[in-house]
């Protein structure tokens, strides 16, 4: 790790941009890899492949749809059971649609701890309308 931060440091240069860097000279597939290592946490790639996938990322609810640009996905993970979002607009504040799918056949959910509730279709699927105004955090997990 420290070698590849060294050749990120080479390659980060000041931006036009204030208080803003960029890499200088670096394909886009490699400051994928740059930044993909930042956001991971230590020892991910190992665990993938020693120990596997977790489980609730098999099981768990998923975000199926969105109308990309217009909703962009920051943020969604599953402890099995429930789904946990953060959702951007990458246009004007507004309504969007999104699609749930992996849930439990039939049964009713929650939204942000009682803000709302739906039932998941006999498939496991839901059709829902989302308010994004910004960081739009959207917590789905199973109703008493």
């Amino acid at each position: 790790m420290e070698a590849l931060r060294k050749v990120e440091k080479k390659y980060l240069a000041r931006s036009n941009e204030p208080n803003s860097f960029k890499y200088k000279d670096v394909n886009s597939q490699t400051m994928a890899y740059f930044a993909f290592t930042r956001l991971c946490k230590k020892g991910y790639f190992s665990d993938l492949i020693l120990k596997g996938v977790p489980e609730t990322a098999k099981t768990g609810p998923l975000l199926t749809k969105c109308s990309y640009p217009e909703v962009i996905p920051a943020k969604a993970h599953s402890a099995g059971d429930d789904l946990d979002l953060v959702l951007y607009n990458g246009a004007e504040p507004g309504e969007q649609t999104i699609e749930l799918g992996r849930l439990q056949p039939s049964t009713r959910y929650v939204v942000n701890k009682g803000e709302r509730e739906f039932t998941s279709d006999p498939n496991g699927n839901a059709v829902l309308t989302v308010h994004l105004d910004g960081r739009t955090p959207f917590h789905v997990e199973k109703g008493n």
